[in-house]
């Protein structure tokens, strides 16, 4: 007979459940868009318009 492999399951009164709801939590949004820091180093131009832009973007 072979078993199966791992350990032994627990009791089905010890078993915790894994699916319990989570707590919903909210964020309240800025009053003031923050600026974009400066980009800091010599960067590819791709990258530095792409770094542009998203900080456009908001």
């Amino acid at each position: 007979m072979t078993g199966s492999r791992g350990p032994v399951p627990k009791r089905a009164d010890q078993r915790r459940r894994r699916n319990q709801a989570t707590a919903v939590s909210t964020v309240a949004p800025r009053a003031t868009p923050v600026p974009a820091p400066p980009l800091g180093f010599p960067a590819h131009p791709i990258a530095a318009d792409w770094y542009r832009s998203l900080a456009e973007s908001g």
